[in-house]
């Protein structure tokens, strides 16, 4: 009996080992397909809009370091407007978008509540918690 839960707690152990690494693995060439991009190449997205430059960067910070790749190797995750946050980011359950917006909004004092309705988005979210805070 207790050879056979040592055997397990074995086998646990050795898996979880594993899926660390090949979670790690997996971060680095997630990182490696967008290594050209940083948020410099973030921010010159919103160059043709009126967008304070403090919401873009906390955007960027909230989103960039909210990843495995920040968890798991210390390094920001290169995000891009374009990005979607359903498909791209998982922002698929319910509230996660909400709490997304509402963590943003208080780490930049905006009152009131941005509505995540229409956002489809990392730009679509820029854009809508810069006309609150605009307001």
């Amino acid at each position: 009996m207790i050879t056979e839960i040592v055997i397990l707690i074995t086998a646990l152990i050795i898996f979880l080992i594993l899926y660390h690494l090949n979670s790690r693995k997996e971060a680095k060439a997630l990182l490696e397909e967008r290594k050209e991009y940083n948020f410099e190449t973030f921010i010159s997205s919103f160059s043709d809009d009126d967008v304070n430059d403090k919401v873009i960067k906390a955007v960027y910070r909230k989103m960039a370091t909210s990843t495995i790749t920040y968890i798991m190797l210390k390094e920001e995750f290169p995000v891009l407007a374009t990005d979607t946050l359903i498909e791209d980011w998982a922002y698929d359950e319910e509230g996660e978008l909400d709490d997304l917006i509402e963590e943003i909004q208080s780490y930049l004092g905006i009152d009131g509540k941005v509505s995540s309705e229409g956002i489809e988005t990392v730009r679509d979210l820029v854009l809508s918690i810069n006309k609150k805070y605009i307001a």
